[in-house]
C-alpha cells in the first residue's frame, strides 16, 4: 500500500475489499491520504502516478474550504449550494456543487465519489482498466463490462451476494 500521510485506518478495516474476486489481469493496489484511502485496480501498478493525484485534488479542496468562509459553508452544508456562492472553488469542488443540487444533499456527500472519478480519469492515459473505489463509491472506466458486488449489510434483506454487470466503456 502506497501511503502519502496517515488517517484512513481510523475509519475501520475495510474488509468487504476481499470479498470481491481478483480478476487476474488487473494489478490491485491502495493509496491513502488522510481519511482518502482508494483501492485501484488497472494494468499496471499505478501508484506512484495514483498518489500525488489524489494529494493535489485534496490540497486544493482543503485549501478551498478552510481559507474562505463560503468554502467552510460549502463543507457542512446539508442542502445544495448554490454555484454562485461557490466562486473561486476548484473544479472538484463545483463537481461537487451539482452532484449536491441533482440528489438535493449538501456537496460534501459526494467527496468520495468525486474524488474517485478525479484520479481514475486521471490514470485513463495509463491503463486500458482503471476501478478506483474510495469509501464504497467506485469510478470505473474499461473496454468490456464489469461485474460489482453488492453488500448492503447483514441485516438487508437483499441477498447476501448480489451482483450487477455494467458497460464501464464510457467513463
Amino acid at each position: 500500500m502506497y501511503s502519502v500521510s496517515p488517517g484512513a485506518a481510523r475509519y475501520g478495516n475495510r474488509r468487504y475489499r476481499s470479498w470481491a474476486g481478483h480478476r487476474k489481469d488487473l494489478v490491485r493496489f491502495e493509496i491513502t491520504d488522510h481519511e482518502s484511502n482508494l483501492l485501484i485496480m488497472a494494468d499496471s501498478d499505478l501508484a506512484e502516478i495514483a498518489a500525488p493525484m489524489l494529494r493535489s485534488e485534496r490540497e486544493k479542496l482543503e485549501r478551498f474550504i478552510h481559507r474562505s468562509p463560503v468554502g467552510q459553508s460549502f463543507a457542512s452544508s446539508l442542502y445544495p449550494v448554490s454555484l454562485s456562492d461557490v466562486s473561486g472553488a476548484p473544479d472538484l469542488a463545483l463537481e461537487m456543487v451539482e452532484a449536491g443540487r441533482l440528489w438535493n444533499v449538501g456537496p460534501m456527500a459526494s467527496v468520495a465519489g468525486a474524488i474517485a472519478e478525479r484520479v481514475a480519469r486521471g490514470l485513463m492515459q495509463h491503463s486500458t482498466t482503471v476501478v478506483v473505489e474510495n469509501g464504497g463509491d467506485v469510478f470505473a472506466v474499461s473496454p468490456g463490462p464489469l461485474t460489482f458486488c453488492v453488500y448492503a449489510g447483514s441485516r438487508s434483506r437483499l441477498p447476501e451476494r448480489m451482483a450487477f454487470r455494467t458497460d464501464a466503456s464510457e467513463g
